[in-house]
């Protein structure tokens, strides 16, 4: 990831840090959660080492400002693909709005893909389109996603099925 990634990076997260400050107080409230997510392999980003069916768990803390959740987090996937790879690790930045029990939102992320050999290397920024579902279950809440990774907006136009990625949470209140 060069230095103009990270400066639109930090811009994104600048502004959302700003955007939540501003909103009504009451309103706001943290959760930590942990998820498991099913890869593909991806036609259009031929930088992720995915093969279908390989899994990565992730760890994540959500704040909730009122209909908006704003989600940082990070997945871990250990030995995926048939490429030598040891293991991926993707922070990601992801905005949901919410309406009633439905979720969709947009997300920014990179991956550091490390070799079993050798120095790890940076995937360039992309992005993903995130479809969900939130059911309440005591003092948990249990998400199931839809994932649409993709790094060129000018080629969304392309959306293939096969690129779709499945994931589920399970969200605990503090």
């Amino acid at each position: 990831m060069n230095s103009k990634h990270y400066a639109i990076l930090s811009a994104v997260l600048v502004s959302l840090v700003c955007c939540s400050l501003t909103a009504d107080a009451a309103r706001r409230r943290g959760k930590f959660g942990a998820g498991a997510r099913r890869h593909n392999e991806h036609s259009q980003i031929e930088d992720l080492p995915f093969d279908d069916g390989d899994i990565s768990y992730g760890l994540a803390y959500e704040y909730y400002d009122g209909p908006r959740i704003w989600q940082l987090g990070v997945n871990y996937a250990p030995g995926p693909g048939t490429n030598d790879i040891d293991y991926v690790l993707t922070p990601q930045l992801n905005l949901m709005m919410k309406d009633n029990a439905w979720l969709g939102g947009l997300g920014i992320l990179g991956s550091l893909v490390e070799p079993e050999e050798g120095d790890g290397e940076w995937t360039d920024v992309y992005y993903q389109f995130m479809m969900g579902l939130e059911l309440p279950i005591g003092g948990l809440n249990v998400k199931a996603f839809v994932y649409y990774p993709f790094d060129d907006w000018g080629e969304l136009e392309e959306f293939d099925t096969d690129d779709l990625d499945y994931g589920a949470w399970v969200i605990f209140d503090f």
